[in-house]
C-alpha cells in the first residue's frame, strides 16, 4: 500500500513524466501562399480554387514542423459532371535563392452532396523544416505546374 501511494504522489508531483508530454514551443512559419497563377483550374465542366491556407508551426526535435491547412472549393456546371480521378494540387518548399527543394504532390478529394454543384473539401499538410533555414511554401494546382510558363 505505502508503494502505491508513493508511486501515486511520485507521478502526480511531475517527476518522471517523459518530455514526450511537454507542449511543443509555436514558431513563426516560415512565408506561405498560394502561386498566382496555379491558384485556379478548369477542366471538365469543373472549376477548382484554392480557397484558402492556414498554417502553424511548432518546434520539434531542431526542426520546424509545419502543419499547413488547405481549403478547396469545387464547383460543377452540372450535377451529372463526373470527377476526374487526375486532379492533383502540390507544396513546394523553396529555399532563399528560389530554388524547388521539396515537392509533395496530393490528390483533389472532393464529394457533393446530392444535387449540390459547389463543394469544399479541407486537406492538412505536415512539412518539416530544418529551422536554420529561411524556407517558403507554395501551393497550387498541378496542371499549371506541368504546363510551366504558358499559363503565367
Amino acid at each position: 500500500m505505502r508503494f502505491l501511494i508513493f508511486t501515486l504522489v511520485f507521478l502526480l508531483s511531475g517527476c518522471g513524466i517523459d518530455s514526450a508530454f511537454e507542449t511543443p514551443q509555436k514558431l513563426a512559419c516560415p512565408s506561405y501562399g498560394v502561386l498566382k497563377s496555379a491558384a485556379q483550374i478548369e477542366k471538365d465542366g469543373l472549376s477548382l480554387r484554392l480557397q484558402r491556407l492556414a498554417g502553424e508551426c511548432v518546434e520539434q526535435d531542431g526542426d520546424v514542423q509545419m502543419t499547413l491547412g488547405v481549403l478547396i472549393e469545387t464547383v460543377r456546371e452540372k450535377v451529372e459532371t463526373p470527377l476526374p480521378q487526375d486532379m492533383r494540387y502540390f507544396a513546394v518548399v523553396l529555399d532563399e535563392a528560389g530554388q524547388v527543394v521539396a515537392k509533395q504532390s496530393v490528390a483533389v478529394e472532393v464529394e457533393f452532396s446530392d444535387s449540390a454543384l459547389a463543394a469544399n473539401s479541407a486537406d492538412i499538410l505536415d512539412l518539416t523544416l530544418p529551422a536554420e533555414k529561411n524556407w517558403s511554401v507554395l501551393v497550387g494546382f498541378e496542371e499549371h505546374l506541368e504546363q510551366g510558363s504558358h499559363h503565367e
